[in-house]
């Protein structure tokens, strides 16, 4: 266990999991990101053990993982609502987006963010032009204060000299 993942050393696991969409393979082992340790953790899945061999319960892993990750809760419960929805999730290229591809095989990036949370347009648009240069649908993912999930498909728009 470490502040960027988890490892999955035992090797049947470790393929089982693989071939469910989580974690890559380094050196025979099995990485997992702080979400894929999370969602894992949280459906039971694997039990987390820290380097002194005590278990680590979901709670000991969101403190653990939020230090260097103060969106780790917002982009958890919409990786969370993806996956629950059979989507196979990876980390984005950006720090608070997420990629998976429909079933047409597309890859679709959400952008996480939180609904009480101030973003620049200038930032949205910016994610919009990056995602659809890189031949990924844009879509946004707002996390209300209760934890619910709103998406929304985003088409590119340009605004006219007249504010049209």
């Amino acid at each position: 266990m470490t502040d960027e993942g988890s490892i999955v050393e035992n090797e049947p696991r470790a393929q089982a999991l693989r071939g469910e969409g989580y974690g890559e393979f380094e050196e025979g082992k099995l990485l997992l990101d702080p979400l894929e340790t999370l969602y894992l953790v949280y459906r039971g899945r694997i039990r987390a053990v820290g380097g002194d061999g005590k278990p680590l319960s979901f709670r000991d892993l969101m403190i653990r993982f939020s230090k260097s990750d103060e969106m780790l809760w917002v982009r958890f419960t919409v990786y969370h609502d993806l996956r629950s929805r059979g989507r196979r999730v990876s980390r984005g290229p950006r720090s608070n987006s997420l990629v998976y591809r429909d079933p047409g095989g597309r890859r679709i990036e959400v952008y996480v963010l939180e609904e009480s949370r101030m973003t620049s347009l200038a930032e949205i648009i910016e994610y919009i032009e990056s995602s659809t240069r890189n031949d990924r649908i844009p879509v946004l993912a707002i996390v209300d204060r209760h934890g619910d999930v709103t998406y929304y498909s985003i088409n590119r728009f340009q605004l006219g000299d007249d504010g049209s």
